[in-house]
C-alpha cells in the first residue's frame, strides 16, 4: 500500500458513511477520481503524483484499491473542494515484486502493510524484511493486528495554582522605544510601566501600590508595611526590580527588551534627567543569566544581522523571516560564557547588555567567597535579569547562592511559574530580589505562610495577593486573542501479546510489593523502593515500546537484574527514574541534582556524583572537595548504605540504549501506531511536536515516522547544544518538517515553537 497521496475532492455530501473513515474511489486518468457509491463526489490528485497513478493505472498486470480520506465534505449548493488523502493498495503478479519496489524507491516512496484489503491473496512487499515465519500470510490476516481506532476524549483544562497571583490593575501604556522594531501589543507596553515605575523605587506617597508607605508626622513619620500593617521608624532599604510571571504567549522576552531599551533614552550628562534605579552609580549594563539553551536564542535576537533568507530549492519556493526585536546595532551585547568570558572592566566598554548562564555564574561564584575575581562579581551592574528565573528556586543551592552574591542597581526575575512546587519557590526569588523585608524567608513565613498552617488561608490569601500586586505581573492567558487550547485524552488498546506482556510484568509488580508491604516497612535487597520504582517503570515503558521492551531488557531475568548489588548501572538507572519523580537535591550542599555539572556546558569534562541505595545524592563538587580523603562521602545513616558513582549530565540520563528499530516493517508498538495515525491525518501545513520521556520511544518513532514517509526532525540530549537552536530554527523555517520529536529533559526549558499547533505526549508524566 503507498498511502499520502494527496489532492482535493468537490460534490455533494451524499455518502453513507463518514468519511473520516475512507470510501472507495476509482481513477478515471492519471489526475481524476470519482467515488464510487456516489458518482457526484469527484475529485483531482495534485501534479507531484500524476508520474506515479498513472504508471499503476498503465500497468494493465496491477489492479488498484484506493481509498479517499478527508476531513469532512462541506455541504453546499456550489460544490467547494475540500484537502483529502488517497491510499492505494496494489494488486499484482509477484514477477512484478522488484520492479514495484524500485519504482516507488525512485519517487523516495515505501509501501505499507495495506489495511482494508478487497482481497485475500498472500502478502509480499518489497521494502519489508520479511521472516521465514511470515511468508505465508494473507492479506485479510493482517487486519487482525491493526490496532483498533483511537478512541479520544476531551480532558477539562486544569486552572493554574499561581493564577491567585494575577495582576488586577490597568496600566497604562507607555511609548514604545524607538529602538524596538516589533510593533509591541498593549500588554507588553503596560508592562514596560510598570518595570519603569518600579525602577523608580518605592512609592512614599501611596500613588500606586507598594509594599511601604510613608506617614509624616509632627510627632515623626513612620513607615507602615501594607502587607502585614506592621509599623515602623527606620526607612527601609530602596528597592527596584520586582518579578515578571506572565504565563508562556505573553512576550516576556520582548517586554525585557524593552525595558532595557529604555535606557537608551536617558541622557547621562544630565543628571537632573535620571531618577531612580538610572541615578544610582552602576556599569550602566545589563546582565541577563539564562539557561544554557537559551544562550542562543537571545543572541539571535540581538544579533547584528537584520533579516535571514533560506532558499529551499528542492521546494521551488523562497522564505524570508524576521526573526529580531530590535533595530541592527542598537542594543550592542558581549556574551561571558566558556571561552568568551569577559575578563576586565575595559570589555563593557560600549556594551549594554552582558548574556551568561546560571552555570557560569555558579562556576565564577566559587571564587567570589573572598576577593571576586571574576569579572560578574566585580561589577555593580545597572540591572540584572534572571530569564526562567525559577532556576534558583532552592535558595540553598550553590546555584541560587552565587546568583544572589552578584551586585546591582535594580533586579527583575522573569519566570512564567514563580510557584512551581511549594510557596517556598517565591521566597528564592523574593531573596534574589533583596526586597525588603521579605527577602528573609523567616519573615516571609511569619507574616504569609504560617497563616495558612494556622488556618487563617483568607488572611493568609489577602497578604500574598497584595504583596504579589506590589512587585509582580501576571496577567491571565486571556490578556492576548490565542486560538481556544483542546486538550485531548486518547485512550489505546494494546495488542493481545502487549496486554499479555504488561499484565505479566504487572503481577510481578504486585507480588513484590505485597511482599514488601509484608515485612512491616523494613524495606531492602530485592523489595527496596528503588526496586518497585524500577518494576513500575517498565510497566509504563512497555506501554510505549511494547513487545519490542524485550529487545531493552530481558524479563525472564528480570528479578536478577534490579536485585543484585547496587553498582554503576543500578544506581545509574534509578538516579535516572528517581529524578523525573522528584527533585533531587545534594544531601551535603542542597544543591540540585539537574545543576551541579557546569562543566558539561563549559568545558564537556566528566564529572562524576554519588547515588546511594536509599535514594541520597552527594554532588560532583561535593565529591571533589573530598577527593583528597580516605574515604568519599555516603548517606546519612549510621549504617551506611550502598553508593556508587553516576553522572547527572542529560546525555547520559536519557534512557541510554543501543536498541535498533530499523527493520521493524508494519510492527510497530500500538501507542506508536496510533501516533502515526494521527499525524496522517493531519493537514500537510500543520507542524506538530511529539514529547517522550525516553530516547528509545522517539527512536522508534523516528523509524515509523520513516516508512510513512513523514520527515521529522530529533531535539533530545544526543544533540549538540551548539547545534540546537539550528534544529530549532529549521523546524520553524522548513515546510517539509512537519513533525519535531524531544525528550521532556531537553524540552522543558525556554524552547520557542509557536509554529506548531498541535502537541502530542505519548506517557503521562510521574
Amino acid at each position: 500500500m503507498i498511502g499520502g497521496i494527496s489532492g482535493g475532492v468537490s460534490g455533494a455530501y451524499r455518502l453513507k458513511s463518514s468519511p473520516t473513515h475512507g470510501f472507495t474511489v476509482e481513477l478515471d486518468n492519471s489526475h481524476g477520481f470519482h467515488c464510487i457509491s456516489d458518482a457526484s463526489i469527484r475529485g483531482k490528485i495534485d501534479l507531484d503524483f500524476i508520474n506515479i497513478t498513472n504508471a499503476c493505472r498503465e500497468n494493465e498486470d496491477l489492479t488498484l484499491q484506493i481509498i479517499c480520506y478527508v476531513d469532512a465534505i462541506r455541504p453546499s449548493i456550489a460544490p467547494l473542494s475540500t484537502p483529502c488523502r488517497l491510499d492505494m493498495i496494489l494488486f499484482g503478479p509477484y514477477s512484478l515484486f522488484e520492479d514495484v519496489g524500485s519504482f516507488f524507491e525512485e519517487y523516495n516512496l515505501y509501501l505499507q502493510d495495506p489495511v482494508g484489503c478487497s482481497q485475500n491473496v498472500l502478502y509480499r512487499n518489497p521494502h519489508k524484511l520479511s521472516t521465514e515465519s511470515e511468508l505465508d500470510i494473507w492479506t485479510f490476516t493482517l487486519d487482525e493486528d491493526f490496532a483498533a481506532p483511537v478512541s479520544v476524549e476531551h480532558a477539562q483544562t486544569r486552572l493554574d495554582s499561581i493564577d491567585i497571583l494575577n495582576s488586577q490593575q490597568d496600566w497604562a501604556e507607555t511609548k514604545q522605544p524607538g529602538s524596538i522594531r516589533t510593533r509591541m501589543q498593549s500588554h507588553q507596553l503596560q508592562a514596560l510601566t510598570f518595570m519603569l515605575q518600579r525602577e523608580q523605587g518605592w512609592a512614599w506617597d501611596g500613588s500606586r501600590a507598594d509594599i511601604w508607605e510613608l506617614y509624616p508626622e509632627t510627632t515623626g513619620s513612620y513607615f507602615v508595611n501594607k502587607v502585614s500593617d506592621s509599623v515602623q521608624t527606620e526607612t527601609p532599604p530602596q528597592f527596584y526590580g520586582g518579578i515578571i510571571a506572565d504565563p508562556m504567549g505573553l512576550g516576556k522576552t520582548l517586554s525585557m527588551m524593552a525595558l532595557i531599551a529604555s535606557d537608551l533614552l536617558f541622557d547621562p550628562n544630565d543628571p537632573s534627567s535620571l531618577t531612580g534605579a538610572a541615578a544610582e552609580d552602576s556599569t550602566g549594563c545589563t546582565l541577563i543569566v539564562v539557561p544554557p539553551p537559551l544562550l542562543g536564542s537571545w543572541e539571535e535576537q540581538l544579533n547584528q544581522w537584520d533579516f535571514h533568507r533560506n532558499n529551499y530549492t528542492q521546494l521551488g519556493m523562497e522564505l524570508t523571516k524576521a526573526i529580531r526585536h530590535i533595530f541592527p546595532n542598537s542594543i550592542p551585547y558581549r556574551r561571558h560564557h566558556g571561552n568568551s568570558r569577559l575578563m576586565a572592566e575595559s570589555d563593557l566598554t560600549d556594551t549594554l547588555v552582558v548574556l551568561t548562564t546560571y552555570h557560569t555564574v555558579s562556576s565564577d561564584g566559587k571564587s567570589a567567597s573572598g576577593k571576586p575575581s571574576s569579572l560578574l562579581f566585580s561589577t555593580k551592574w545597572r540591572r540584572i535579569i534572571l530569564d526562567e528565573a525559577h532556576f534558583i528556586r532552592n535558595s540553598n543551592s550553590k546555584m541560587a547562592r552565587a546568583v544572589c552574591a552578584l551586585d546591582s542597581v535594580s533586579r527583575w526575575a522573569v519566570t512564567g511559574t514563580p510557584i512551581q512546587n511549594r510557596l517556598g519557590d517565591l521566597t528564592a526569588l523574593l531573596k534574589f530580589l533583596q526586597v525588603y523585608p521579605y527577602s528573609d524567608e523567616d519573615k516571609f513565613n511569619t507574616d504569609i505562610s504560617q497563616l495558612w498552617k494556622i488556618g487563617k488561608v483568607e488572611e493568609a490569601e489577602k497578604r500574598l495577593k497584595r504583596l504579589a500586586s506590589c512587585i509582580l505581573l501576571r496577567r491571565p492567558k486571556s490578556t492576548i486573542q490565542l486560538p481556544p487550547r483542546h486538550d485531548l485524552q486518547q485512550f489505546v488498546e494494546l495488542s493481545p501479546a502487549e496486554r499479555e506482556l504488561y499484565h505479566t510484568t504487572k503481577m510481578h509488580t504486585m507480588s513484590h510489593m505485597e511482599q514488601a508491604l509484608a515485612t512491616g516497612g523494613k524495606l531492602n535487597g530485592t523489595h527496596s523502593y528503588a526496586n518497585m520504582l524500577q518494576r513500575i517503570e517498565a510497566m509504563r515503558m512497555i506501554c510505549n515500546l511494547g513487545v519490542h521492551y524485550k529487545m531493552r531488557y530481558d524479563l525472564e531475568t528480570f528479578n536478577e537484574q534490579v536485585s543484585q548489588e547496587w553498582n554503576e548501572v543500578a544506581a545509574q538507572r534509578m538516579f535516572n527514574i528517581y529524578r523525573g519523580i522528584n527533585s533531587i537535591q545534594c544531601r551535603l550542599c542542597l544543591c540540585p541534582a539537574d545543576s551541579t555539572d557546569d562543566t558539561f556546558y563549559e568545558a564537556r569534562q566528566s564529572t562524576i556524583s554519588l547515588f546511594s541505595q536509599c535514594l541520597e545524592f552527594v554532588c560532583s563538587s561535593c565529591v571533589s572537595v573530598h577527593t583528597n580523603s580516605i574515604t568519599l562521602p555516603s548517606c546519612s545513616h549510621a549504617n551506611p548504605c550502598s553508593i556508587a558513582s553516576i553522572s547527572t549530565q542529560i546525555f547520559e540520563t536519557d534512557d541510554s540504549c543501543n536498541m535498533t528499530f530499523n527493520h521493524l516493517g508494519a510492527d510497530l508498538p500500538t501507542k506508536v501506531s496510533m501516533l502515526i495515525s494521527d499525524l496522517q491525518t493531519q493537514p500537510y501545513n500543520t507542524k506538530c511536536v511529539v514529547f517522550s520521556s525516553w530516547r528509545t520511544t522517539l527512536d522508534i518513532i523516528e523509524v515509523g515516522l520513516k516508512q510513512s514517509c513523514i520527515p521529522c526532525l530529533r531535539f533530545d540530549g544526543k544533540v549538540a547544544q551548539k547545534d540546537r537552536q539550528n534544529v530549532i530554527k529549521r523546524f520553524r523555517e522548513d515546510p517539509t518538517m512537519r513533525v519535531l520529536l524531544l525528550t521532556l529533559s531537553c524540552g522543558a526549558v525556554g524552547l520557542t515553537l509557536t509554529e506548531a499547533s498541535r502537541a502530542y505526549l505519548m506517557e503521562p508524566h510521574w
